[in-house]
């Protein structure tokens, strides 16, 4: 697996994925932390006006939105 969340075919894995499941117990084991990140909040797919509540987050990296 690669950092993109993808296998080495450019599949994407998901997080029930056996692969993952393994690493997770193997972390756990090992008392080390894993960071999954599976969505964005609904702010990055509003549009961005006034009352997008991560505007100022948003107009940084506009390319999140």
């Amino acid at each position: 697996m690669t950092g993109s969340g993808r296998d080495s075919s450019g599949i994407l894995v998901s997080p029930d994925d056996e692969r993952v499941i393994g690493l997770v117990r193997r972390a756990g084991e090992l008392g080390l932390p894993v960071l999954i990140h599976t969505a964005d909040p609904i702010a990055f797919f509003d549009p961005l006006d006034a009352r997008n509540e991560r505007l100022d987050e948003l107009r940084g990296a506009t390319d999140w939105w």
